[in-house]
């Protein structure tokens, strides 16, 4: 199921207080929209109108609920000069919410599900200095454990470029017997992202802890035009020798990629750099058709 998201600035705390209230989702099940959006309340957050297509910063991570002591030391250490921050396992309590605070980054929140024992959502969120002009949510049901995982779609404008950059931020389904479940969601993300024409990013985690959730998502990046970032020394957090965290792009170069080791997660944070490549920019033969 698809939703709308309507970037809309507002208060963390009030938005925590609302789901609380039942305002935007109910007991341990998917929320119904992708409302739950927060910009903070000061005029600097999103404090740019778009991405330097020379240089894009990005950071891949799932924070594992960002409940170990280190976590928000860690996060504002790594994340302090990104251009775009994607988080898995966004679980908003108050000290996540403090962690995340920035006076110049703006994030957009996509609620997979809301914890019953104390009414906090928890989801996929993408933070940038850069406003989002558009975003979506994609949601997909385990099969087993009935838990809802949530996808991000946001795009942003860029410099000198006629095109807008397309970022999906994904947290795949895990706990199924066979790859059924896993490859339907990857084809309704394949439906969303098909007709972008610029740059686009596709990162999460993908849990491929089997070579045929390899070999799925490998249908759907390979249809996409999509390449995988390669790390010279691969930290990623790997099930059954499999990485699970991914990477992927197409219409940026790679400039520089690497792994963090950290223990605030059971994940290890991944950082990588593009430039927008230049058959995208202003002046290139391709923008002139």
């Amino acid at each position: 199921m698809a939703q709308g998201c309507v970037c809309v600035p507002q208060k963390e705390l009030v938005m925590v207080r609302a789901v609380r209230a039942g305002q935007i989702g109910s007991h341990d099940r998917a929320a119904n929209s992708c409302e739950v959006v927060h910009s903070t309340e000061r005029k600097e957050a999103f404090s740019k109108s778009q991405l330097d297509s020379s240089s894009i910063v990005l950071l891949n991570w799932n924070i594992l609920k960002g409940d170990r002591s280190s976590w928000k030391r860690d996060y504002r250490q790594i994340s302090a000069n990104m251009d775009l921050v994607l988080i898995q396992e966004a679980y908003l309590t108050e000290t996540v919410l403090n962690g995340l605070n920035s006076e110049r980054r703006g994030w957009v929140f996509s609620p997979s599900f809301i914890y019953m024992a104390n009414q906090v959502p928890s989801g996929v969120l993408t933070a940038s200095f850069a406003r989002p002009q558009y975003c979506r949510a994609l949601r997909a049901t385990e099969p087993i454990i009935r838990v809802p995982k949530s996808s991000l779609v946001t795009k942003y404008r860029l410099s000198n470029c006629c095109e807008m950059l397309l970022v999906a931020n994904v947290h795949a389904i895990n706990f199924a017997l066979g790859t059924g479940s896993f490859r339907s969601q990857a084809r309704e993300l394949k439906k969303e992202l098909q007709n972008h024409t610029g740059p686009l990013i596709l990162a999460g985690d993908f849990n491929t802890w089997s070579m045929r959730r390899v070999n799925s998502l490998a249908e759907v990046t390979e249809e996409l035009g999509l390449r995988s970032v390669p790390f010279k020394t691969d930290l990623r957090k790997k099930v059954f020798k499999k990485p699970v965290d991914h990477i992927f792009f197409r219409g940026l170069d790679l400039v520089k990629a690497r792994v963090i080791r950290v223990k605030s997660s059971d994940h290890n944070p991944m950082v990588v750099e593009f430039k927008v490549s230049g058959n995208y920019l202003a002046g290139s033969s391709r923008t002139r058709h």
